[in-house]
C-alpha cells in the first residue's frame, strides 16, 4: 500500500538495475542541478505539462459499454466495475483523483500500478494505487510478469500480474515504461537551472557579487565574519540600494559578469519551456504562451485532442481491458473506454447545425440531442425521421407522419419541444393564419383533385400540411370534410395520334370544308383513330368515324381552329377572300 509518510519512500529495490548513467539517480546533471522523478515537478514547465494532462484524462467520462447482438452498444451501469472506474475506485479516492494520479505517475516514472482487491463486490472490490518507486517488475521463465512492492516498513509484498493494473509508457523492453524526466533529464535540469539562476539574481536585488579587497592581512575567521557581515547588509531584494560603510582599507570590486540580455536570459526560459511543452506534446497556448500554426484556438483544442490525448487514452483503455476483464469472452463483450464527445464539443451555432443534420438523415433522435446536451428527456422524442417527407424511418411516409410535424413539439415549427403533440397551442396570430390570393387558390386547386379522383382525402392532407404550415391539423380536417372522394381511376397514357390522310373519296388534308351553321374552313389534320385534344375539347377519332382539325376563316382573316367529325363536314372551295390572301403571299414571296 501507499505509505502515509512519504519520506520513508525508496527510490529503488535493492539489486534494481535501472539506473540514471549508472549512478544513482543524486548526481548533478551538466546544469549543475539534481533532477529526479521526485523533483522535476518543481519545474514550472513539468507541472503545468502533467497537470494538463492529468487533468484532462480525468475529466473524461469513463464507461464500460456492452456490445449488443443487434449492433451498438449501451453502458453496464449494472456491473460493479462500472462504478469503480466511474466514480470511486477505492475508499479513499474518486475515479478523477485515481486517474490523475496515474497520468502522474507515468509522466514522471514511466509506469503507474495498482493492486486489484478483491472484497464482497466481486474479484475486483478495490483498485488501490501503488508508487512506482517501490515496484520492482521481473520477466518469469513461464514469461508471466511478477511483482514486487516493497511497504513503508521494508516489508515486500509479491503480486502476480493477474493482481495488478500496470499501464506502462512507452517502453524499450516492453516491460517497464521510460520516464520522460529520465530520459530528456537535460532539458528539464536546463530548465531548472534557469529558474534557480533568476531567482538568485533577484534575491540579490538584481547586482551580481562583490570582491571586497584590502591591504591587511585577514585570517580564515575574519574573512567568513567580513563576508557574512556584508551579505547580511547588502543581500537580498530588501537590502537593495542601503549604504555600504567600508573600514580598515576595504574596497569593493564588483566582480564582471554577462547581463542577462546578453545571456538571453529570457529567450533561453521560453525555448526551454517549448523543449518541455515538446516533451509532453502539449500546445503552447494551454502553457498561456499565445503561439502556434492554428488559424483559432478550436482547431489547436482539436490537435491537441487527437495527436496528446486519444493515445493517452487508448494506452489506458488497452490497459483496463488487458488486466480488468478476465478473459477473451469478456473482452469480447464488453469495453472499456472514454468519452471525448465533450472534448469535440464546438460553439453552440456549430452544435445546432451538427445536430440538425444528424436529426434530419435520422442518425440522432430528439432525445438522443437532448442526452449529449445534458438536458432531460421529453415523450416521443426517441422517434427518428427521414428526409423528404420526414417519414418514419423504416416505412413509407404517411398523411400522419407529415401532419404530425406541424405540431408544436416536433422542431420543424421552431416551438418548444417541452409542448409535445398533446399540448394546448398558443392562440395563432392573424398574420400567422392569413393566406393571401395566390394560396388560396393553391389550396382550392389541391382540394378540387379529391372528388375528381386524383387523389385521396389523405394524400391531399399531407399536401395542405406541407404546402401550408400555418394550417393545423384541425383546420385541414375541416377543410376536407365536406368533399366527396372518389376513388382515383388508373389511366393509360393514350398513344401518340398518327397522322394519316382520309381514304380516297373523302376530306384530305388541304382540303376547304364547310361544317356547323356555315362555317368555313380548311383541314389542318386528319385522324383514324386516337384522341384529338384542343385543351378543353376532346374528340375521339376511329377508322369508321374520323375525326379532322380545321382552321376557321371568317371574311378572309383566320379566327381560329376546331375539331370536326369528317362525317359533319362537305367538301367546298376556298373562300375568294382566302384565295386572293394566298396569292398576295405568292406575290410577296411568302
Amino acid at each position: 500500500m501507499i505509505a502515509p509518510n512519504l519520506q520513508h519512500r525508496i527510490l529503488w529495490l535493492p539489486g534494481e538495475e535501472r539506473s540514471w548513467d549508472g549512478d544513482d539517480g543524486g548526481s548533478r546533471s551538466p546544469a549543475g542541478v539534481r533532477i529526479t522523478a521526485e523533483n522535476a515537478t518543481a519545474v514550472a514547465a513539468v507541472f503545468a505539462c502533467l497537470r494538463i494532462l492529468g487533468e484532462t484524462v480525468a475529466s473524461l467520462p469513463l464507461h464500460v459499454l456492452e456490445r449488443l447482438d443487434g449492433g451498438g452498444k449501451r453502458q453496464a451501469k449494472e456491473l460493479p466495475l462500472y462504478r469503480k472506474l466511474h466514480s470511486q475506485p477505492n475508499s479513499w479516492q474518486t475515479s478523477f483523483e485515481w486517474r490523475e494520479q496515474a497520468v502522474f505517475h507515468v509522466g514522471l516514472w514511466g509506469d503507474a500500478f495498482s493492486e486489484l482487491v478483491p472484497g464482497p463486490s466481486g474479484a475486483i472490490d478495490q483498485i488501490v494505487p501503488l508508487h512506482p518507486s517501490r515496484m520492482k517488475v521481473e520477466t518469469l521463465e513461464n514469461g508471466r510478469l511478477r511483482y514486487t512492492y516493497r511497504e513503508a516498513k521494508g516489508k515486500q509484498t509479491v503480486y502476480n500480474d493477474e493482481q495488478i493494473l500496470h499501464v506502462r509508457g512507452p517502453s524499450d523492453d516492453g516491460v517497464h515504461g521510460m520516464s520522460i524526466v529520465e530520459e530528456c533529464r537535460e532539458a528539464v535540469a536546463l530548465a531548472r537551472a534557469c529558474e534557480v539562476h533568476g531567482a538568485r539574481f533577484f534575491g540579490a536585488g538584481a547586482r551580481p557579487g562583490f570582491i571586497l579587497s584590502t591591504d591587511n592581512n585577514l585570517d580564515s575567521t575574519a574573512r567568513k565574519e567580513l563576508a557574512d557581515g556584508w551579505n547580511r547588509k547588502h543581500r537580498g531584494p530588501h537590502n537593495a540600494f542601503e549604504t555600504a560603510v567600508l573600514t580598515g582599507g576595504l574596497k569593493p570590486f564588483e566582480i564582471p559578469y554577462a547581463s542577462n540580455s546578453e545571456s538571453q536570459f529570457l529567450e533561453l526560459r521560453s525555448y526551454q519551456l517549448a523543449e518541455i511543452a515538446r516533451l509532453f506534446r502539449v500546445p503552447m497556448h494551454l502553457l498561456g504562451v499565445l503561439a502556434g500554426p492554428y488559424g483559432s484556438v478550436e482547431q489547436a483544442g482539436l490537435d491537441f485532442v487527437q495527436h496528446t490525448i486519444l493515445p493517452w487514452l487508448r494506452r489506458f483503455e488497452s490497459a483496463f481491458g488487458r488486466d480488468l476483464m478476465p478473459d477473451d469472452e469478456t473482452r469480447d463483450r464488453y469495453q472499456i473506454s472514454f468519452d471525448v464527445r465533450g472534448l469535440l464539443r464546438g460553439d453552440a451555432s456549430s452544435r445546432a447545425s451538427y445536430y440538425r443534420a444528424m436529426w434530419d438523415i435520422g442518425a440522432l433522435s430528439t432525445n438522443d440531442i437532448l442526452e449529449l446536451e445534458d438536458r432531460n428527456p421529453v415523450e416521443g422524442g426517441d422517434q427518428r425521421y427521414r428526409p423528404l417527407n420526414m417519414g418514419t424511418l423504416g416505412a413509407d411516409p404517411t398523411a400522419a407522419d407529415v401532419l404530425a410535424q406541424q405540431q408544436p413539439g416536433s422542431g420543424i415549427d421552431g416551438q418548444a419541444v417541452a409542448g409535445g403533440v398533446d399540448a394546448e397551442p398558443a392562440a395563432p396570430q392573424v398574420a400567422d393564419v392569413s393566406l393571401n390570393g395566390a394560396q388560396i387558390t393553391g389550396l382550392i386547386a389541391i382540394v378540387s383533385q379529391v372528388p375528381a379522383g386524383l387523389i385521396t382525402k389523405d394524400g391531399a392532407a399531407a399536401l395542405i400540411a406541407a404546402s401550408f404550415p400555418s394550417i393545423n391539423a384541425q383546420q385541414i380536417t375541416a377543410i376536407l370534410a365536406g368533399v366527396n372522394e372518389n376513388a382515383p381511376q388508373p389511366t393509360q397514357a393514350a398513344p401518340l395520334p398518327v397522322p394519316q390522310r382520309a381514304a380516297p373519296g373523302t376530306v384530305a388534308e388541304g382540303d376547304w370544308v364547310t361544317f356547323g351553321s356555315g362555317l368555313v374552313g380548311r383541314v389542318d389534320h386528319v385522324m383514324t383513330e386516337g384522341v384529338l385534344n384542343l385543351g378543353d375539347v376532346e374528340m375521339t377519332a376511329t377508322a369508321d368515324d374520323p375525326a379532322m382539325l380545321v382552321s376557321v376563316w371568317e371574311g378572309g382573316e383566320f379566327v381560329g381552329q376546331q375539331a370536326v367529325k369528317v362525317a359533319d363536314a362537305t367538301k367546298a372551295d376556298a373562300p375568294p377572300q382566302a384565295r386572293s390572301a394566298k396569292s398576295r403571299r405568292r406575290k410577296r414571296g411568302g
